[in-house]
């Protein structure tokens, strides 16, 4: 009798011990933690720096540092940092910050903030300022700022501002603001204001305005 109720104790044992570490999530709502690998849910003001491939969930006023090949997704008006190789996926207000060949997918009204090589799919309302080599993918009523070396592909109905030696390739109802050094080769039924000396080159259909030094070109 002793032994059987032993045994039953050491199955219930067993059995709760299941139940708890089955969810190995870790949930953040306020301090700084930090997580490598595994899941994370950070609410709140909580603050993450997740390293080793995390999975994180960002919600409310959360600050995120993702690392390595961490994957994270955003809402309400979370911050992420997102860094080496990361990924991050942005809804609503939430804002990122992109370095080191981060790779960013921006839905809704967020905001990206791209350097270093990052990449940008940008859908929605949301607006994107690429810089340093970035490449950004702009779809719908979206808004790029794009400065330095980087290169910009825009459909739809998206607004560009090109600075710098950007290349902008505008599609659709695309309008380009463009100036310094930036080129813009505009297809379809795309609008480019060109300034200082800045290089057009663009379809039949499309409204070219120039100012300064600008140049443009009907493209064959």
């Amino acid at each position: 009798m002793y032994f059987k109720k032993a045994f039953l104790s050491v199955l219930l044992v067993m059995g709760a011990t299941a139940a708890y570490g089955y969810d190995k999530t870790l949930y953040v709502n306020e301090g700084h933690r930090e997580t490598h690998g595994g899941s994370a849910i950070v609410r709140k003001s909580g603050q993450l720096d997740a390293f080793d491939g995390a999975q994180v969930a960002a919600y409310d006023n959360a600050v995120v540092n993702v690392y390595d090949t961490g994957v994270c997704e955003a809402y309400g008006n979370s911050q992420i940092y997102a860094k080496s190789h990361s990924k991050v996926k942005s809804f609503e207000n939430a804002h990122v910050y992109a370095f080191n060949s981060a790779e960013i997918d921006a839905n809704g009204s967020s905001i990206i903030e791209a350097r270093d090589n990052s990449t940008v799919v940008a859908h929605g309302n949301a607006q994107v300022v690429a810089n340093d080599g970035c490449t950004v993918r702009a779809y719908d009523n979206c808004k790029v700022v794009a400065l330095g070396n980087s290169k910009v592909e825009a459909y739809g109905n998206v607004l560009v501002d090109a600075g710098g030696n950007a290349e902008i390739t505008a599609n659709n109802n695309v309008t380009v603001k463009c100036k310094d050094n930036s080129f813009v080769n505009a297809k379809d039924s795309a609008t480019v204001e060109a300034f200082d000396e800045s290089n057009v080159s663009y379809a039949k259909d499309v409204q070219v305005k120039r100012h300064d030094r600008a140049k443009a070109k009907l493209a064959s």
